[in-house]
């Protein structure tokens, strides 16, 4: 059900996790861990679905903060959760430095990443759009405001996301992922997951883990591009042990 980063996975007051489609009660196309609202799913799917992805982590019971993500580079306080059906906001990233609380994105193909910090975590989530907007950085910066710690202070890890083989893109997206560094394309593709971890290390987080696997290539893990939008949603999940 979860793919871990081993970075994270060493730091003993942080529970954290990146789901696959597996484990889950949903059906069809959504089958079977989908934790968004999707076409012909039911909230008692996903309230179960939810249930076993926190209890996946090893935070039991804890509340989930989430947001309505919109592909910009706004970031939100949860500290109150509202729970998995009810997002804080329209944002990509949201922090958390409450103990016993879950930050969560959802992805199927975008770029999900975990940040966690003495005193504090968060979730983001980095389409093109988020990318070039810098949201990874962005979120970095909160985090560290929220917990007065440096960026060298944060463990990073870039979970499993669309890879650049898979990725043909357009001028627009080739053009802006150029800009923000060498090697970030190839011919007609992007690499959106390289692209987050340079720019986590150009924002002083020296600690970077980034996960092997591609989602549109991989049956394990949801894809919108390959299932042409029929599909479910996984989660990056991140908390502080209570």
């Amino acid at each position: 059900m979860l793919r871990l980063s081993q970075g994270l996975a060493e730091l003993p007051h942080v529970r954290h996790g990146f789901t696959t489609r597996k484990g889950g009660v949903s059906m069809g196309s959504l089958a079977t861990l989908n934790l968004a609202r999707r076409p012909g799913e039911t909230d008692e799917a996903l309230v179960e679905n939810w249930r076993r992805a926190v209890d996946a982590v090893g935070l039991s019971g804890a509340p989930v903060a989430i947001v309505n993500q919109v592909h910009g580079h706004a970031v939100a306080d949860g500290d109150a959760p509202r729970g998995p059906l009810d997002p804080l906001a329209d944002a990509d990233a949201v922090v958390v430095t409450k103990p016993g609380v879950v930050a969560a994105i959802r992805v199927a193909d975008c770029v999900p990443v975990l940040l966690a910090a003495p005193g504090g975590v968060a979730a983001v989530h980095a389409g093109w759009r988020g990318t070039v907007e810098r949201i990874v950085p962005i979120a970095v910066q909160v985090l560290c405001a929220r917990t007065r710690c440096r960026p060298s202070d944060v463990v990073a890890a870039v979970g499993p996301c669309i890879s650049v083989e898979a990725y043909e893109v357009g001028d627009e997206v080739l053009d802006r992922v150029s800009a923000l560094g060498p090697g970030l394309t190839r011919g007609r593709h992007a690499d959106l997951k390289a692209a987050n971890a340079l720019l986590l290390r150009e924002c002083g987080v020296e600690q970077v883990d980034v996960l092997a696997g591609c989602t549109s290539g991989d049956p394990a893990f949801f894809s919108h591009r390959r299932d042409r939008g029929d599909t479910g949603r996984q989660a990056a999940l991140i908390g502080l042990v209570p």
